[in-house]
């Protein structure tokens, strides 16, 4: 009970850093996904199915404060969660250069889905500049909060 108490603060955390200050991170018009960090972060702690569940969570959580492509960010969180869920039962030991690239990993993943979305749907599409920037910005944070979430028993 208590872990669990501990991942809804921490997804709390990070939606309310996402949602209410989305402009304090910007770095050439890059800015961290921070659900996206938590969900890379904690899905190898779960079942395959949970995982899925808690990627698509975490992502139509980040839809709800948007107001384009209801469902975009759960599908691609999900699948996301799951892919590095699979992985973490191959390799994922708990080294940070690891972490960073599989956040790094993650955030083109999750940017390659929402570009071929929005190509579908003929909406606006992010440049690739932005999301490497994007991806090193959350490999960076993503160690942070890797170490924070060690130092409370949550990984």
């Amino acid at each position: 009970m208590r872990r669990l108490i501990y991942i809804l603060m921490a997804v709390s955390f990070c939606f309310l850093l996402q949602a209410v200050f989305p402009d304090l991170f910007i770095i050439f018009k890059a800015r961290p996904d921070f659900l996206l960090i938590i969900v890379v972060l904690l899905s190898p702690s779960f079942s395959c199915p949970s995982s899925g569940l808690f990627g698509l969570t975490c992502g139509l959580l980040q839809d709800a404060v948007g107001i384009a492509r209801l469902g975009t960010n759960g599908l691609a969180k999900s699948i996301i969660a799951v892919s590095v869920n699979l992985i973490s039962q191959k390799i994922y030991p708990n080294k940070i250069e690891i972490q960073f690239a599989i956040l790094f990993l993650a955030t083109l993943i999750n940017g390659i889905i929402l570009f071929f979305v929005g190509m579908v749907f003929q909406q606006s599409l992010p440049s690739i500049f932005s999301l490497l920037i994007e991806g090193l910005y959350n490999g960076i944070f993503g160690v942070l909060i890797w170490r924070l979430l060690k130092a409370i028993n949550l990984l």
